[in-house]
């Protein structure tokens, strides 16, 4: 029975392709989807201009891939139905995701059948530049910060050893000031003096 539905079919198609190539005479695009992300057309009957048939002596159009001298191989096979195998990957992708395994947010677009998926991964993609440019910019902003701290830091050192040295050099000055005072005044036989007075 399945042998039968397969010759019927075949002979179908079979069919088919011999009244396209009887009266498509046009120029005409076909889509050819090899490929889902490009699919590519392909010009049939395509008019490149006139020249002089020799056996006739007759002026002939020229057309490039003439779908009346093509000749095809009409192949049935099964295959598994491409929106419900992808349905399948989308939801294994999302069980997946859902049980904490780091799928990317692109990646479950790329599988979703959703309409303009591509615009969205480009904006996501732009979405995604510009949030690292503002933690780029953040980070920057908070080395930044750091350095002024270091600065800030190294110049209260600074000052506070200027201090010291400062202070260390008027305890150096008063007690030397005190030595004299009380040498002049040993000297002079003059009553010492007393300490802070």
């Amino acid at each position: 029975m399945k042998l039968r539905q397969s010759s019927a079919v075949i002979r179908c198609y079979r069919a088919m392709w011999a009244r396209m190539k009887q009266f498509w005479t046009e120029e005409r695009w076909i889509r050819v989807t090899e490929e889902t992300e490009a699919p590519q057309f392909i010009g049939v009957n395509q008019f490149q201009g006139w020249a002089m048939d020799p056996a006739t002596g007759q002026v002939v159009p020229q057309v490039a891939n003439s779908i009346g001298e093509m000749d095809v191989d009409i192949i049935i096979d099964t295959a598994p139905d491409m929106v419900t195998l992808q349905q399948e990957q989308f939801d294994q992708l999302a069980k997946m995701a859902g049980s904490g395994v780091p799928i990317p947010p692109d990646v479950l677009l790329e599988a979703s059948s959703l309409r303009d998926k591509a615009k969205l991964i480009e904006k996501m993609k732009e979405a995604n530049a510009q949030a690292a440019q503002a933690q780029q910019a953040a980070q920057q902003a908070e080395q930044a910060r750091q350095d002024m701290d270091t600065q800030s830091q190294a110049q209260l050192r600074g000052a506070q050893a200027v201090k010291n040295v400062t202070d260390a050099q008027k305890t150096a000055f008063e007690i030397q000031q005190a030595e004299t005072s009380t040498a002049i005044a040993a000297a002079l036989g003059l009553p010492m003096p007393v300490a802070g007075a």
